[in-house]
């Protein structure tokens, strides 16, 4: 369940781009629509299967952990504990059509606080998920206040939501009409005048009327 209203925009931002479709394609994402949430907003590239990095991250993250997250690792922003754990949830992202719902405690200058994380697939021209589209919120007023930079300790909570019910590729084979081959009745091939005639049992033969 999506407790921060920062995750509630953006997914819904993302369902009604996405229509019917596993992702929305990158370049349908515009920023000007979800302008009041932009400075919580990342967009994630995946290199590799342990490779997610920042290609964007918006102002309020990049000030709580006082660096520019861009060009870093994702994998290597968590805890080491939970590295595996985030890379399996990134990889059924990008090959099913989940989203993502983490939950991280907080540390900033020996306060303590939460954070929720939404990860939300993207594909490319080749209908492949190689972005992701992201949005990071403290969870209450004061989680992200203190003195110095900011870290993620452990992951408290992760789900999948699949905004079809079920994982994608399963909607699209359930979606595959099954080819119509229509049953014929038996038939045999009858010789007359040096040609062939394939004639089917039934129709005139079968009639009572015929025999009148």
């Amino acid at each position: 369940m999506m407790r921060q209203r920062t995750s509630q925009i953006l997914f819904n931002y993302w369902n009604e781009v996405r229509g019917r479709r596993m992702a929305p394609r990158r370049f349908e994402i515009e920023p000007a629509r979800i302008t009041g949430i932009l400075t919580e907003t990342f967009i994630l590239e995946r290199l590799a299967a342990s490779s997610y990095c920042f290609r964007l991250a918006g102002t309020r993250i990049c000030d709580q952990f006082a660096q520019d997250l861009r060009h870093h690792n994702l994998l290597d922003v968590v805890a080491p504990g939970d590295r595996l754990v985030m890379e399996d949830r990134l990889e059924t992202i990008a090959a099913h059509g989940a989203v993502g719902l983490f939950e991280f405690e907080t540390r900033t200058g020996g306060r303590t606080g939460r954070c929720e994380m939404i990860v939300l697939p993207l594909t490319d021209a080749r209908d492949l998920v190689t972005r992701f589209l992201g949005a990071m919120s403290p969870i209450g007023t004061d989680s992200w206040l203190g003195d110095g930079a900011m870290s993620l300790g452990s992951l408290v909570r992760n789900e999948l939501i699949w905004p079809e019910g079920r994982p994608y590729p399963l909607i699209e084979r359930g979606r595959m009409a099954p080819v119509f081959r229509p049953m014929l009745p038996p038939s045999r091939v009858v010789k007359a005048n040096e040609r062939e005639f394939r004639v089917f049992d039934g129709g005139r033969a079968n009639d009572p009327r015929a025999e009148r």
